[in-house]
């Protein structure tokens, strides 16, 4: 049975693997890179099935080999995607082979997805080997697990950090949390929607995505700190009534951003939230009375000992613009 799932696992990859290796005759240097990575990553899949099914792998150099197909045409880059039927397509066309991912002993694989428990009734859940996918969507369930957290970690261990294939992603709305670097460095991730049962963003959930627009649900009542920084195709952001807080450097230089709505529900706006926002001509503020300015983060937290701000003339656009440095000055909002 091991062997029989280990020929599957490895014609995916020969499938894949022999339309993915025509995009090496490309001129461009950035194409060939890409392409090289991607085909690091399919031989990294490999080892790691072949180790937990107790075979030895094959080098490098012999897998490259034993499974070159033949020439396609130049320049062309295949789009390799997961069916509504589970099976991996090529190019559009089924394979006929299943994406089922592996089980282990701590996670487990469906469609090329990861799933952590957090107790008996609700899991994270991860990229695991659909890293090259342009789509993904997250299921709501697995097994007997509800689907609560798209899963935290660094920059190196989160969730879809550094998903540099993914252009769009669906989040079901049984998701409550989207943990640190959840999606950071997803740089060609376009397509998001944040879905209204989502109650907290974590610290560089989003960092350097591409999306062009954002809407915070108003079901959103913490948001970690960088959580939307350097997303520099960011043009429109929606902050629904309800929100609370907004995070030390939220939107830290999101360049492209030309206007914001404060509305009435928040109450706190974090260290520089919009610092180097070079494009950002105008803050509206729904509810502009009581609000204080302060400069260390413990008056913040605790909000006391602010000097209030007289609107509209403290309002301006270089409190929250003007670049910082690691002298300070802090510039920290809260309102009574």
């Amino acid at each position: 049975m091991k062997k029989y799932f280990l020929l599957v696992a490895i014609l995916v990859i020969v499938l894949a693997f022999s339309v993915v290796l025509v995009a090496c005759n490309d001129d461009s240097t950035d194409s060939t890179d890409n392409t090289n990575s991607e085909i690091m990553a399919i031989y990294e899949s490999y080892v790691a099935y072949a180790q937990e099914n107790g075979t030895t792998p094959l080098s490098y150099e012999e897998w490259l080999a034993s499974i070159k197909g033949e020439p396609g045409k130049d320049g062309h880059t295949p789009e390799i995607t997961i069916g509504e039927n589970g099976n991996w397509f090529v190019d559009g066309v089924d394979t006929g082979v299943s994406a089922q991912g592996s089980t282990s002993k701590d996670h487990n694989g469906t469609e090329g997805l990861e799933f952590y428990p957090i107790n008996d009734t609700e899991c994270a859940v991860a990229v695991g080997t659909a890293r090259l996918l342009h789509e993904i969507v997250i299921p709501s369930t697995y097994k007997n697990y509800t689907v609560t957290t798209i899963l935290g970690g660094d920059e190196l261990s989160a969730g879809f950090v550094g998903c540099s294939s993914l252009t769009s992603i669906t989040i079901p709305d049984s998701v409550t949390s989207i943990g640190d670097w959840a999606f950071g460095g997803c740089s060609s991730l376009t397509s998001i929607t944040i879905p209204n049962s989502v109650t907290s963003i974590g610290n560089y959930a989003f960092v350097s995505c591409a999306f062009t627009s954002i809407v915070i649900p108003s079901s959103v009542t913490s948001m970690g700190y960088d959580a939307f920084s350097s997303c520099k195709s960011l043009t429109s952001v929606v902050i629904e009534d309800g929100v609370t807080s907004i995070g030390n450097w939220a939107f830290n230089y999101c360049t492209s951003l030309t206007s914001v709505t404060i509305p009435n529900s928040v109450t706190s706006i974090g260290n520089w939230a919009f610092c180097g926002c070079t494009s950002l001509t105008s803050i509206e503020f729904e509810d502009t009375t009581d609000w204080y300015r302060v400069g260390n983060k413990t008056d913040w937290e605790n909000k006391e000992n602010g000097t209030l701000i007289t609107y509209p003339q403290d309002f301006g656009i270089n409190e929250f613009v003007s670049d910082y440095t690691n002298n300070g000055p802090y510039r920290f909002w809260y309102k009574k």
